[in-house]
């Protein structure tokens, strides 16, 4: 694993693991954590029952290579991560969690 070696890594039940094999997956999962919908959904959660099964309740969209609007929001969550001043990264934040709020909310109008 990188940055570990060949420890083994042993997510606490608050902690969440998640393995992929490209970067741009990583990079949309991280965008939608980013979006408000999902933090109030897991603060709202977590503090009803301090437990981490958050996501066993919560559906995001899963990641499509060939969705624009996912690559779009992947892009800014690389920008985000490569973005040294504050002010500039802060920017980026701000369009990484309106494009993942955007996504969101297409996925539950699709489960209505």
């Amino acid at each position: 694993m990188p940055g570990f070696g060949s420890r083994v890594y042993v997510p606490d039940h608050k902690l969440y693991f998640a393995d992929f094999n490209t970067p741009e997956p990583a990079y949309y999962l991280c965008g939608l954590l980013h979006s408000e919908i999902v933090k109030e959904m897991i603060e709202a959660h977590n503090v009803a029952t301090n437990m981490g099964d958050i996501f066993k309740h919560v559906s995001l969209p899963k990641y499509d290579s060939s969705c624009a609007a996912h690559k779009a929001l992947t892009e800014l969550v690389k920008q985000a991560h490569q973005e040294h001043d504050s002010n500039a990264r802060a920017k980026i934040v701000a369009k990484v969690r309106a494009a993942a709020a955007r996504l969101i909310d297409a996925e539950i109008a699709l489960r209505r």
